[in-house]
């Protein structure tokens, strides 16, 4: 967990705009925020279909 001194939505908005992730999502919840970079692994949902996507394994659905 890391600190931060300044307004919690302008530092998520520079580290979505530092170029530094492809992919990201942000979490607020009353009194903290997340910041996930990057991806490990996927899961798309949709009206028809799961599909999966992980390293090292082929997609699936």
């Amino acid at each position: 967990m890391l600190e931060c001194p300044s307004e919690p939505l302008a530092a998520m908005a520079r580290l979505a705009g530092s170029g530094l992730f492809g992919d990201y999502v942000v979490y607020e919840r009353p009194g903290a925020w997340t910041f996930a970079g990057g991806v490990l692994g996927e899961v798309v949902l949709d009206a028809g279909a799961v599909r999966t996507r992980w390293p090292d394994r082929p997609p699936s659905t």
